[in-house]
C-alpha cells in the first residue's frame, strides 16, 4: 500500500497462511507484513509493558488476570487495533475477529509483523493516516465512537475493596460531608 505521493505505507510480508488443526478441531490464520528498521508501533487497548510494542509478542483473550504485573498478558480485555509509525506517515490495522489472536510486533523476525487467529475468517482493515490523529479518527469511524461516561463517574471517588454493611458506606459518607472531602462517588 502506498500514499499518492509513492511513498510506501505497509507491504505484504510472507503473505496469508491457514492450516486446521486436527487436536484443536481449528483453523489457525496467519498474516505477515513487513515491518521496516524505523517502524513503531502502539495500541492493542489496555495492555502493561511499553508503550511502543515493537519487540514485543501479545495475545489478546480475555482472562480476568488477579495482581496482574508489567509482563502480564492477556488481561482483562482485547482490542486487535494497533498504529504503525515509520518515515513519519501512519497507518493503522484492526483484526475484526473475535476469536484468541497473538501478535508479534518484530519479536521473532525483526523484519516481520505478524498476527494469528485461533479461527474464524481473517478479515482486516488498514486504515492511513498519514497522522496517528487521523488514523484514530478512521478507526472511530469504522468500529464507532464510546459514549460518554455520566459526569459524577469523571469526579472524586473514594474507593476500596467493599464497605460492609450498608452502615459503614454511610457513616463514610457523613464522615466526608463534615471535613468537607468532596466525594462524587463511593
Amino acid at each position: 500500500v502506498y500514499d499518492r505521493e509513492g511513498r510506501l505505507i505497509n507491504r505484504d510480508g510472507g503473505g496469508f497462511s491457514a492450516r486446521r488443526t486436527i487436536l484443536q478441531g481449528t483453523t489457525d490464520l496467519r498474516v505477515e507484513k513487513e515491518c521496516r528498521e524505523d517502524e513503531l508501533f502502539f495500541g492493542m487497548g489496555d495492555k502493561p509493558g511499553p508503550l511502543n510494542l515493537r519487540g514485543q509478542q501479545l495475545e489478546n483473550w480475555n482472562t480476568d488476570a488477579f495482581s496482574y504485573g508489567a509482563a502480564t498478558d492477556p488481561l482483562y480485555k482485547s482490542i486487535p487495533f494497533f498504529f504503525g509509525l515509520s518515515g513519519g506517515q501512519a497507518y493503522g490495522i484492526f483484526v475484526d475477529n473475535p476469536h484468541r489472536s497473538r501478535f508479534d510486533f518484530a519479536a521473532t523476525d525483526p523484519q516481520t509483523v505478524s498476527w494469528n487467529l485461533s479461527g474464524g475468517e481473517m478479515n482486516y482493515y488498514l486504515l492511513y493516516g498519514p497522522s496517528l490523529l487521523r488514523v484514530a479518527q478512521r478507526y472511530h469511524d469504522l468500529t464507532g465512537k464510546p459514549a460518554l461516561p455520566p459526569l459524577w463517574s469523571l469526579g472524586f471517588q473514594q474507593c476500596r475493596w467493599s464497605y460492609y454493611p450498608e452502615e459503614r458506606v454511610r457513616e463514610v459518607c457523613r464522615e466526608f460531608r463534615e471535613r468537607r472531602i468532596p466525594c462524587d462517588a463511593i
